[in-house]
């Protein structure tokens, strides 16, 4: 059974089709370039806001053209992420690490300041970080939404290399219990807001991510309807309670670089890096969500679905998925089923699938279908990605 490779993004393998479902493929970095003229930072008029303590911002420089899309790396601290489980226990330090949040700026924002834009809340996958999205190699934003024509802001927040987009319900070895869903919704989404040149309503808020990020996205756009206006997700998590996902969730919170995470024997696992969530014992799945019970339907897209929480988007949600990487597309389709339930005779979601596996060329052209789908148009084809159709 293939493990881990040890790369910069590990890639987890754990079975056929299952394993890619937390992680995403991996890539090196491309030389840099010449840096073209980058326009300043813009001013946050609300830096130390809900929760946040703001760092800085930097231009981020390298291949893409500033210039046209400016990119800038916010970093920032908040008690949110690593919250202290029993303060009479040794605490991993520090409880408040800088962590980054990557922003795409729309051509024009800086001289525009009247103009409101749409921002696309993008998630990364597991193992990943901030810059996956970003990267040439992986996700090239940049020249994706220049492709999609998506004219907006793009925030790309770290997300944990295995935070499963959640409130964690216990605490890991380092005694503390990453509250990701708090830091994101209560805190990111408000201050981003505050302090740039937003569409402030749900309609103007999209969130999308791939693999654990795409089960993040419909996690949050399940529960919280409120605050998005259309949802996507790229060979997603859909049903945590499938027991290959549930081997995946275990594997990933263990230790996502231990030999031992394979066989599940905690006396093969060493103390990693305590951010990474080792935890050594008892089922990881229910370290992130809780008992196994009603408090997992309210974590479980499929769920979720069931109970009509996604009717709010109508034409607004959109699933993705290769048939190569068969129990993740076989879940997808599950929840591609209990939304075709609730909706009536004519479906309301879009779902697009055909052969493919988990890797970065069908998530960019899940990305620019997406975008396109999102603002109302009909693309001619489901994806670039050659054989994919919608499916009924």
């Amino acid at each position: 059974m293939p493990l881990f490779a040890t790369r910069r993004r590990p890639l987890l393998r754990l079975g056929t089709g299952a394993a890619a479902f937390v992680l995403a493929a991996v890539g090196l970095a491309l030389p840099q370039q010449a840096a073209a003229t980058q326009p300043a930072p813009p001013s946050l008029p609300n830096a130390d806001s809900y929760g946040i303590d703001f760092q800085s911002i930097t231009p981020v420089t390298g291949t893409h053209n500033p210039t046209s899309a400016p990119l800038y790396d916010v970093k920032l601290t908040t008690a949110a992420i690593y919250k202290q489980v029993d303060p009479a226990k040794p605490t991993v330090q520090p409880l408040r690490p800088v962590i980054t949040v990557r922003i795409l700026l729309p051509q024009g924002y800086q001289t525009n300041p009247a103009n409101a834009y749409q921002s696309l809340y993008l998630l990364h996958g597991g193992t990943g970080d901030f810059d996956d999205w970003s990267r040439v190699d992986e996700g090239d934003i940049v020249q994706l939404a220049a492709q999609a024509s998506y004219n907006g802001i793009v925030v790309m927040p770290e997300g944990g290399s295995a935070g499963w987009y959640s409130n964690w319900q216990t605490g890991t070895k380092g005694n503390i219990a990453p509250q990701w869903e708090t830091f994101h919704i209560q805190q990111l989404v408000p201050w981003i807001d505050a302090n740039f040149n937003t569409l402030k309503t749900k309609q103007g808020r999209m969130i999308a991510g791939l693999s654990m990020g795409g089960y993040g996205a419909l996690r949050y756009a399940g529960r919280f309807p409120e605050l998005f206006g259309a949802a996507a997700g790229f060979s997603p998590g859909t049903n945590i309670e499938m027991p290959w996902a549930q081997t995946l969730i275990h594997a990933s919170v263990v230790a996502p670089t231990s030999p031992g995470a394979s066989i599940g024997d905690p006396a093969n696992i060493p103390d990693l890096d305590p951010y990474r969530y080792p935890l050594g014992w008892l089922w990881g799945p229910h370290q992130v969500f809780g008992p196994n019970g009603p408090n997992w339907d309210a974590q479980n897209p499929v769920k979720l679905a069931t109970a009509g929480k996604y009717q709010t988007y109508p034409h607004k949600l959109a699933l993705y998925a290769g048939t190569d990487e068969a129990d993740i597309h076989g879940s997808v389709v599950d929840m591609h089923n209990n939304l075709k339930a609730v909706e009536g005779p004519v479906a309301k979601h879009r779902f697009c699938a055909g052969p493919g596996n988990h890797s970065w060329p069908y998530w960019r052209n899940g990305l620019t279908d997406f975008l396109r789908y999102a603002r109302g148009e009909t693309p001619a084809s489901c994806t670039a990605n050659t054989g994919w159709s919608l499916q009924s």
